[in-house]
Order: C-alpha cells, then sequence, then structure tokens
C-alpha cells in the first residue's frame, strides 16, 4: 500500500537530494516523489527502481510547479548556481509559491548565509550564497510553514571536485584559496543531511517549537584542512600532503572561500554537530569515519 504522506524533493538526482532520499526511504513514515527535468533519463529510472515516483518538473517554469507538487505535505528545495537562466532567487521563489498554492504543510528549504551582510559589504558577489539567503527572508512572509538546513564545504568534493589525488607515494589534498590552519566547515552530506531533514519532517507537527522558522546547520566538525588532512594520513596510514592553489577559477567561489576564512561561517555554533539537532534526536557521523569511504572512492 503506497503511504499518503508525500515528500516532494526537488534536486533529487543531486548530492543533497541523493541523500535526502535515502534519509526518507530509510525512515519509511513517507512516500518519497522526485521532482526532475528529465523524468526519462537514467538517473530517474534508478529512483523509481528504487521505489521513488518520478515526475516532472522544472524551478525554472513557474506552472510546472504545481501539478509537480500535488498532494504533497512536505518539500525538501534546493537550488544549484551557474548552471541556470533564472537567478536561485527567483528559483526558490517559484518553488516557494507553487507550494503555497497546494497547501504544502511544512517547506524545508537549503539556504546559506549571506555572504555580503556576514562580511559587511566586504564580498559581494557570492551569489549562491545571498541569493539563497534572500529566499530565506520570502520564506519568512510567505506563510508557508518552513525550516532551512545549511551545509558546509562537501567532504565528497575529495572526488566531486578532486580535492584529494591519489600519489605514488600517498595523497594530495589540494585546497584552493583556503589557508591551511583556519578552520573550516565541513558536511558528509551522504551521511548527514538525510537523517537530519528526516527528523525535521517527521517532527515537524508534534514538536514546531523546536523546529518551525528554525536554520539548522548540517555538519560534522569544524577544522582545518591541515587536520583534516592529518586525519586523512592516521586513517588511510600513508602521507597526505597538503597544496595550496591560488584559485578555484571561479571568481564567485574564491570570494566565497575567502569570506569563510576571514569571517568564519555559521559562527552562531559553537559546536558541531548543531544542537538544535541533537535535541531532535539527530546523530551525526563522525568525521573521522570518512576515510573509509575514502578507500574505496580513490
Amino acid at each position: 500500500m503506497v503511504n499518503p504522506r508525500i515528500v516532494a524533493i526537488f534536486g533529487a538526482t543531486g548530492t543533497q537530494g541523493s541523500a535526502v532520499i535515502d534519509g526518507l526511504l530509510q525512515d519509511g513514515t513517507f512516500s518519497v516523489r522526485a521532482i526532475t527535468r528529465n523524468p526519462e533519463g537514467s538517473a530517474a529510472k534508478a529512483l523509481q527502481d528504487r521505489g521513488v515516483e518520478v515526475v516532472k518538473g522544472d524551478l525554472e517554469e513557474p506552472a510546472s510547479l504545481i501539478p509537480a507538487l500535488e498532494g504533497s505535505e512536505c518539500v525538501y528545495a534546493v537550488t544549484l548556481p551557474y548552471f541556470n537562466k533564472t537567478s536561485e532567487y527567483e528559483m526558490g521563489k517559484n518553488v516557494v509559491d507553487a507550494s503555497k498554492a497546494v497547501g504544502v504543510k511544512f517547506f524545508v528549504w537549503s539556504s546559506l548565509p549571506s555572504a555580503s551582510k556576514l562580511s559587511k559589504g566586504k564580498y559581494t558577489q557570492v551569489h549562491h550564497f545571498d541569493q539563497k539567503a534572500a529566499v530565506d527572508g520570502y520564506l519568512a512572509t510567505s506563510g508557508v510553514p518552513f525550516a532551512t538546513v545549511q551545509t558546509g564545504y562537501y567532504l565528497e568534493n575529495a572526488w566531486r571536485l578532486k580535492n584529494l589525488i591519489k600519489t605514488e607515494s600517498g595523497y594530495e589534498m589540494r585546497v584552493a584559496v583556503f589557508p591551511p590552519n583556519v578552520p573550516q566547515v565541513f558536511t558528509w552530506v551522504a551521511k548527514d543531511l538525510g537523517p537530519a531533514v528526516t527528523a525535521l519532517m517527521t517532527q515537524y507537527n508534534t514538536r514546531p517549537e523546536d523546529i518551525m522558522s528554525q536554520n539548522f546547520v548540517v555538519a560534522t566538525a569544524r577544522i582545518s584542512y591541515q587536520q583534516l588532512a592529518d586525519t586523512y594520513s592516521k586513517g588511510l596510514g600513508v602521507p597526505v600532503k597538503l597544496v595550496s592553489l591560488p584559485t578555484t577559477g571561479r571568481q564567485p567561489v574564491d570570494d566565497m572561500l575567502k569570506m569563510e576564512s576571514e569571517f568564519g561561517i555559521f559562527n552562531e555554533v559553537q559546536t558541531f554537530p548543531d544542537p538544535k539537532l541533537v535535541k531532535l534526536g539527530v546523530r551525526l557521523e563522525p568525521f573521522e569515519n570518512f576515510t573509509e569511504v575514502v578507500k574505496t572512492r580513490l
């Protein structure tokens, strides 16, 4: 029997969406609906094989969103920068409006803090931060019940962006712009985002005072890249050499990393995991265990 409680997921085939789907499927409270531009693609077919409903919808086409969301109790939405004609703010606004129109009861938005505000106007071109943050404000006045989640630097970038490269003697960790001994906030997306979002969606109606209109930072540690390299070296049993690079090749990303290293990020969270998630019973995976994944991926 199909569970009538539906969670609609945007970005279902991406790193975040996949993690959220994994968490929801493991929990079993909800049926999962993946909303994608290409429901006929191989990634969509793989989701269908796992029991996920796949429907067509495009954040850049508002008219497509209402039929895609119809019947959904909850929504998880994430937008990606650089690859769209429409701004992330407009895409976020589109899905908020559609969610309101169909009566979604709880909306989880994957956000980031405003780089312009955090840097006191020094860095104003980190659009993927500022536009996501602008959606927060729109959500707050929309009337749609919501919470936001924020993630740090993905540990999965070890292979996604080839930050970690195998060498004859061990590994090189290539870090652009960010100083090696300044703390950074790291997220193990595949392990931690799913349980965090699942906890919000399964408890939003029983613990609204702990969830509604709140922001949750899903991160496993605040450590330096040198500490991360040392952790990898210990776990892998081989040297991991930190190599500093002058640029990522994308000015907004360079500015993001400069902003984070100069001003810090998620400064309101003193210890990780975020105590607000711990209060909801969420247990995040220790970042030290990520070394075991590295062994299988690189």
